[in-house]
């Protein structure tokens, strides 16, 4: 490729989402070309390798002959190796050429080829090969020095990532019913499957007789479940429903509003507390906990985390999700956010979260600017 080039060597089978936050970034602010290998086996699916816009080529053995004519081949700018593998012979030719190198995501460094762990010291030399080491937490921080890291080039920063999708809503809809629910208390079951509809029911009507004006905004998964689903409710409960789907507003004879997926942004910015569905009796959380996160919204889930397990134990380890386990979980924890204080503490490490990983991303992109702008 004509241009800057800049090589991402992959040993990590989850960096998928950070290659997705930071191969654009790459493209389009730096103007370079992007070159994706891996020198483990296989590490991308042909589906993930379509979501990126990067040449994909497999990876030189570790061996001198194959780095040298690959390096030759492609002269890369910059190389970026993402998790814990560490070709030796890569990183050392890259090095003695004056590549810029950087270890990202890296947890606990490890060498690639077993047959060199016998070399004394070989370990912390290919660290000081690395312009910068960025590790995921802090424990990683404390491996990494371990394994002789040392000094400022060692940083702490966490997982690349996109930024955090920041869902649009109609402001004036928003202020319109701001002023209706006139600060009544308010969660949000967002996603929710027929099978946890009973456990969203009971912990409403227990939560009820701690806040009697709460209103519960209820998404089904199905759309076309919304009318079965007030069926549902007014045969056990004594409630005022509301359809978004018939212009019912929630005003304060509607205990729960029964609405649909194309307002979540609306949904996430009124309500303080959201409940993510499918996570606990169903087939996974299928919707983003960073978009209800960036919104300000406190976070409850289920154990089926779907495809955002990661996600959630980020959030789970800062505190800023609350994991249920069954109905009665979800009561208790509900009722524990229902205090503003408390709800607030979590949303606040909520959105702490969903936002670290872009500024981890704009780091990384600054760095390998500063880089290739000396080459």
């Amino acid at each position: 490729p004509s241009g800057k080039l800049i090589l991402l060597n992959v040993s990590d089978p989850v960096a998928m989402q950070s290659l997705l936050a930071l191969v654009p970034r790459l493209i389009e602010e730096l103007g370079a070309s992007v070159l994706i290998t891996s020198q483990s086996a296989g590490p991308f699916s042909c589906s993930d390798i379509a979501l990126i816009e990067a040449i994909f080529v497999p990876g030189p053995r570790d061996s001198p002959l194959e780095v040298v004519a690959f390096l030759d081949h492609f002269h890369p700018d910059a190389i970026l190796n993402i998790g814990d593998q560490l070709p030796p012979i890569l990183i050392d030719t890259a090095a003695n050429r004056t590549i810029p190198l950087f270890l990202l995501e890296a947890r606990a460094p490890r060498l690639l080829n077993s047959g060199f762990d016998w070399w004394p010291g070989l370990m912390r030399g290919l660290l000081a090969r690395f312009r910068t080491i960025v590790a995921l937490d802090g424990g990683a921080l404390l491996s990494i020095r371990q394994a002789g890291g040392r000094g400022d080039s060692v940083q702490a920063l966490g997982r690349m990532e996109e930024a955090s999708p920041i869902l649009p809503y109609d402001e004036k809809r928003r202020q319109n019913l701001a002023k209706i629910l006139n600060t009544r208390p308010i969660w949000l079951a967002a996603d929710i499957e027929s099978s946890e509809e009973a456990a969203v029911i009971s912990a409403h009507a227990n939560a009820l007789s701690l806040a009697h004006r709460l209103l519960l905004i209820i998404v089904p998964r199905e759309a076309a479940r919304a009318p079965a689903l007030e069926a549902l409710i007014l045969s056990q409960k004594n409630w005022g429903v509301g359809l978004e789907a018939r212009n019912e507003l929630p005003n304060q004879e509607i205990e729960v509003l029964i609405a649909g997926p194309e307002a979540y942004g609306l949904w996430y910015r009124l309500s303080p507390i959201t409940f993510l569905g499918g996570s606990l009796y169903g087939e996974g959380c299928a919707r983003n906990p960073f978009e209800a996160a960036a919104m300000g919204s406190a976070l409850m889930h289920g154990p089926r985390p779907g495809a955002f397990g990661t996600y959630l134990g980020r959030l789970g380890a800062a505190r800023a999700a609350v994991a249920v386990s069954t109905g009665q979980d979800l009561h208790e924890a509900l009722t524990d956010l229902l205090s503003p204080d408390r709800a607030a503490l979590h949303a606040q490490a909520a959105w702490a979260v969903a936002s670290n990983g872009v500024d981890v991303t704009d780091q990384v992109v600054e760095m390998v600017r500063s880089a290739i702008g000396e080459a």
